[in-house]
């Protein structure tokens, strides 16, 4: 509940210059998009709606987070 929060609290500062990336972990790893996307109203939207269908779920694979969010 209080990643989703914060994620909606980042997304909420973006600008339209700006790009983002998800990546969310717990056993595996995921993300929103491949890659980083622009901070469009449509893209805050999905990411918004990505953000609302999280579950907490299995362990924390973090080593797993960083090395996909480092690997752009």
């Amino acid at each position: 509940t209080q990643a989703r929060a914060a994620g909606r609290q980042l997304l909420a500062t973006l600008s339209p210059r700006d790009r983002f990336r998800i990546v969310d972990f717990s056993s595996d790893v995921r993300t929103f998009r491949d890659d980083f996307v622009s901070a469009t109203p449509e893209n805050i939207e999905e990411a918004e709606e990505y953000l609302r269908r999280l579950r907490a779920q299995g362990s924390m694979n973090i080593s797993g987070a960083l090395a996909e969010a480092l690997s752009v």
